[in-house]
């Protein structure tokens, strides 16, 4: 299912060569570090502007590393320019960033369990197990560890484009300082970033357009909780709705939680 409003333009290498090295770039460049590992409120308050101004903001990043969840989030924070300086010492890079993020943590458990999935203290110390441990991949249980360290709240759409993951930093306040972006999984389980952050208007057009899943583990409630209505609304939504035949409701919700099943 295509969102027209979200543009699916890939991201093209002849586009990076402004970045690269030159004498001329360099001068443009800058690098952003948080010494105790802490986000202070201004960098809070500044992540987009992170993004290179010349980046087109209809284009998608697609990191070149393995673990390209991570890099998407870290681009997010430290900007495009700064991920570019990053050469062969990416792994270390990458260790040294999520040391940070378990000192925060650390310090912060509460942000951790003031996300909107429900942290348990054995999950906390899987979480906190792997930011220090090295990873072929991250998981999506550390990147609520990532949203809290930057302060930024991420949807995840998936390959087919019919439901999305919501990782909000906060799920009691509405901070307008944390904003949210949009990342793309694709059929090898690669991430892409969407460089521009989105509107509350965008959020409630995207909810409107995919099925947002509860939880990655357990993407749907139990079946009493639909009314027939509403996984009516829901096949319809994701284009697996035939009018002309009449669906059991035990029908319907086994069709959609078969076409929304988070593959981890």
């Amino acid at each position: 299912m295509n969102n027209p409003n979200i543009s699916m333009k890939p991201f093209e290498i002849s586009t990076a060569y402004k970045y690269m090295l030159t004498k001329e770039n360099k001068q443009k460049m800058f690098m952003q570090s948080s010494d105790d590992g802490a986000v202070d409120e201004t960098n809070k308050k500044n992540v987009d502007s992170n993004i290179d101004s010349s980046v087109d903001k209809t284009d998608f990043i697609c990191p070149k590393q393995h673990d390209s969840l991570f890099w998407c989030l870290y681009i997010i924070f430290h900007g495009y320019n700064d991920y570019n300086e990053i050469t062969h010492n990416s792994g270390v890079k990458e260790l040294e960033e999520k040391r940070k993020i378990y000192d925060f943590v650390k310090d912060n458990i509460y942000k951790l369990k003031n996300t909107n999935y429900k942290v348990t203290n054995i999950l906390t110390q899987e979480i906190m197990s792997e930011l220090i441990t090295v990873q072929k991949e991250t998981s999506l249980n550390v990147l609520l560890a990532m949203i809290v360290f930057y302060n930024i709240n991420i949807f995840i759409v998936d390959k087919d484009e019919k439901c999305m993951l919501e990782f909000w930093s906060n799920k009691e306040i509405v901070d307008c300082d944390a904003l949210t972006y949009v990342l793309f999984k694709d059929n090898f389980g690669k991430y892409k970033l969407q460089i521009e952050n989105i509107s509350s208007c965008k959020i409630e057009e995207m909810r409107k357009t995919y099925i947002s899943i509860d939880n990655y583990n357990k993407p749907m409630k139990s079946m009493t909780t639909f009314k027939v209505e509403e996984l009516e609304a829901f096949a319809r939504k994701i284009k697996i709705y035939d009018e002309t035949k009449k669906y059991k409701k035990s029908e319907l919700y086994e069709m959609i939680n078969k076409e929304c099943t988070w593959t981890v």
